[in-house]
Parts: C-alpha cells; sequence; structure tokens
C-alpha cells in the first residue's frame, strides 16, 4: 500500500498491478469494501489507519481480486475474531475453487490443520521438514517446546494438608528417559505425604492437547483407593493405545472432599506421544482425534 494514498485508491492501485481492468475491479470494489470491515475509513489515506485496519483491507484485497497465488502472512495474528472467522472462510472458499494455491505462513496451529493439506517448517531460513500438515504441526511442536516429564518438588509444594515430593510420566515399567509411543502404556506416578486423616482429599488430573483443549479429567476417587496418612505412592495407568500422535499437558490438581480446591499446577508436566510400530492393516499416517479408545465389538 502507499501511505499517501487512500484505501479506496490503493484497492484499485492493487488491482491494476494485477493487470485488471478498472471495470473489474468496480466489479468487486463494494465486496472488499464490505469483508475488510473498515467501510468509515476507506476514502482516509491508508498512513492513518492502524495496523490490524491495514492487514484487514490487504487480506480483502489479495483474497478478492484472484491471483494465482496468494500470499498470507500471519494475518490471522491481528483483527478480532468476527475477522479471523471471515478470512479462515474465504481461504477455505479459494482452495476449494481450484486453480489457485494459498501460501499460508501462521503460528496459529489450528488454523493451519484446519486449511493446509501440505505443511513447511522453516528454521534459520531453511526447510527442516517438508510433509504432511499433522505431521509438520507435530514437528513444529516438538521442536519449540521444553517437554518435562519428571518433576521434584521443593518446600513450595509443602502444604498444611499434604506435601508434594514427585512426580512422573513415563512407559509402563520404564523409566522417564524412554520416549512415549502410541501403542506403550503410560503410566504417571505420584509421590506425596498425606498430613490429616480427616480429610478426603481427591488427587486429580487434567490432560490438555497442545492447542489448550481439555482430552478428559481422571481422578484416584474414581477408584476404591484411599490414602493413608503419611507417604502415598500413587500410580495411575493409561492403556496402549489411548493417545494418539501429540504434545501433551498435564495439569495438577488436590481438591478437598469434592468442593474445596486446595492446590493446582497448570502443566505440571508435558510430553510427546511419537509414532509407534503400527499392526498391518493400521490407519495409515496419524489418525484422527486426540484418543484412541478401544472399545469392545461384537459380530452377531
Amino acid at each position: 500500500f502507499h501511505g499517501e494514498m487512500t484505501g479506496r485508491e490503493n484497492i484499485y492501485m492493487n488491482g491494476a498491478i494485477l493487470g485488471m481492468t478498472k471495470k473489474e475491479i468496480d466489479a468487486k470494489l463494494d465486496e472488499i469494501i464490505a469483508f475488510s470491515g473498515i467501510e468509515r475509513y476507506i476514502d482516509t489515506p491508508v498512513k492513518r489507519y492502524s495496523s490490524g485496519m491495514t492487514v484487514r483491507l490487504g487480506f480483502a484485497v489479495a483474497a478478492h481480486l484472484e491471483p494465482d497465488i496468494l500470499v498470507v502472512d500471519e494475518v490471522l495474528a491481528v483483527g478480532d475474531a468476527e475477522f479471523q472467522k471471515k478470512a479462515i472462510g474465504k481461504m477455505q472458499d479459494i482452495t476449494s475453487g481450484g486453480g489457485r494455491t494459498v501460501l499460508f505462513v501462521s503460528h496459529n496451529m489450528a488454523a493451519v490443520k484446519s486449511l493446509c493439506k501440505r505443511g513447511i517448517v522453516l528454521e534459520n531460513g531453511g526447510i527442516v521438514f517438508d510433509g504432511e500438515t499433522e505431521e509438520a504441526v507435530e514437528h513444529y511442536l516438538v521442536g519449540n517446546s521444553e517437554f518435562k516429564n519428571h518433576r521434584t518438588f521443593s518446600s513450595l509444594f509443602d502444604k498444611t494438608e499434604f506435601t508434594l515430593h514427585e512426580i512422573s510420566i513415563n512407559p509402563v515399567g520404564k523409566g522417564t528417559d524412554f520416549v512415549l509411543d502410541e501403542y506403550q502404556s503410560i503410566e504417571i506416578n505420584t509421590l506425596l505425604t498425606l498430613k490429616e486423616t480427616d480429610k478426603r482429599l481427591h488427587i486429580t488430573f487434567v490432560l490438555n492437547n497442545e492447542f489448550g483443549d481439555v482430552l478428559f479429567t481422571f481422578s484416584h476417587l474414581n477408584s476404591n483407593l484411599k490414602l493413608k496418612k503419611g507417604i502415598n505412592k500413587l500410580k495411575c495407568i493409561l492403556p496402549e493405545g489411548f493417545l494418539n500422535i501429540g504434545s501433551y499437558y498435564l495439569s495438577f490438581y488436590v481438591i478437598d472432599n469434592a468442593k474445596y480446591t486446595l492446590f493446582v499446577e497448570k502443566d505440571i508436566l508435558s510430553f510427546n506421544v511419537q509414532h509407534g510400530e503400527r499392526p498391518i492393516g493400521s490407519w495409515l499416517g496419524r489418525e484422527p482425534g486426540f484418543i484412541k479408545p478401544k472399545f469392545d465389538w461384537l459380530v452377531e
């Protein structure tokens, strides 16, 4: 955009650069202005626009003037939720129409997964991964995360009712330095000291995926186990094949009598589940979804 020119004038200039006639631009002008959501300022010089207004108009122009290749760089980082939804919808329309390419640059992994059929991960100016979108996202997340699957705690976690000493997650029967894969059973170990016996403390975990979505909550209350005064070592086992390939974050809660939250530590552990050795005839690539529970099947 030229800063001294108005939004309207910049629309015509960009259309001319793309080889469009004034008549062709006129036919799309109202649609472009309406999509941008800055109708009141369309005749104001662009140099007076905020960064968000500039991006909104820029995307509206690029998406509606039908270039063969549309480069969208972090357009979802600005603008409100309504505009982001419109932008994603428009890009989906462009790619589904055929014959046009969208090069979508973003750190929004949910948007990347919903829009793209192919993913490229860049690092220090070079390509470090090129392949299926799901695998590209996983490669990016693993490369930018410091997973912590074992933690010990200081006096900061010494409370009136209990003391939390240690918590870890690992393949069943193996140490925390082993890689977790999708076909292994996983155990979560918690070591704590209970100081009082007159309170019904519930040890609860909440599992989130890399996008912050809560997948499920689980508590020792759902078993017949009872905590005793003194040292308690709790072990919870997730069955083999239950978690899909991906990155996960575990939050820790101590709840008093199912009513009051005594203690919360968000993302107390984080871990990555990788590809495992799959049975012959299984799904090719990453299966849809985040969990893969095994159900009983009957043929009658």
